[in-house]
């Protein structure tokens, strides 16, 4: 069953370049996909990864963007369907 109008909110943990483009892979892989939480130990990371997904049309919220140690926990807690 195809359902056209639902949308899946995936979240990424670790967003270097496997992560990132892991994001993009993801982004590519069909309509109503969309990144909405972000998590790395470092901040140069995560602001990278929010460039490269906002040229592609995501725009990552700051508030959903997540550093330190525990940033995994906070996407994992988060409304996200999937994490990447």
């Amino acid at each position: 069953m195809y359902y056209k109008d639902v949308e899946l909110k995936a979240g990424v943990i670790g967003t270097g370049g496997r992560g990132t483009g892991a994001a993009l892979n993801f982004l590519e892989a069909g309509d109503g996909l969309k990144i909405t939480h972000l998590a790395d130990t470092f901040t140069d990371r995560i602001e990278n990864a929010k460039n490269r997904l906002a040229e592609v049309g995501n725009v990552v919220p700051d508030e959903n963007c997540y550093v330190g140690l525990d940033a995994y926990q906070k996407v994992i807690d988060s409304d996200v369907d999937i994490i990447i």
